[in-house]
């Protein structure tokens, strides 16, 4: 990706895979590193945005493997989500924004976040140093092309 902007200083690029691939600082699940993410390989360029997403809903599409039934090997199901804590980001859009409507909030108000919802858990990090902004819905749903 590097070389094809380097080559080409028109060239923009949308990227659009889930949180814990594009923020830009390392990623911990219960404590311990788990990942470091394509985001911290690009965050130094001064073009690049992380923008996350989440939501404030009590569940959340989860993928279930093995799912037999299913001519793919999995399934998608509705689990848990993992409930809003002190430090999250879902608990400081809450206080900016309440939870009625889709909302954009800036990484300036998430400077006391520490985790946000991943599927139906949460990943530990420091939610302003992340991302640039995060969009937050009010619930998340599996789409009725899921059970195809």
């Amino acid at each position: 990706m590097e070389k094809r902007l380097q080559a080409d200083s028109n060239l923009k690029m949308l990227l659009l895979p889930h949180n814990n691939r594009f923020q830009k600082c390392p990623l911990s699940f219960s404590g311990k590193l788990t990942a470091v993410p394509m985001g911290q390989h690009l965050a130094h360029r001064a073009d690049y945005y992380s923008i996350g997403v989440t939501h404030l809903g009590a569940t959340v599409p989860e993928m279930q493997y093995p799912s037999p039934e299913s001519q793919l090997g999995f399934s998608v199901v509705l689990a848990p989500a993992d409930g809003i804590k002190e430090d999250s980001a879902e608990r400081r859009i809450i206080s900016v924004a309440g939870i009625k409507a889709p909302c954009l909030v800036f990484a300036d108000d998430m400077k006391d976040a520490n985790r946000m919802r991943s599927q139906s858990t949460s990943i530990e990090t420091n939610v302003n140093r992340a991302f640039d902004a995060v969009f937050c819905t009010p619930s998340a749903n599996k789409d009725a092309l899921v059970d195809l």
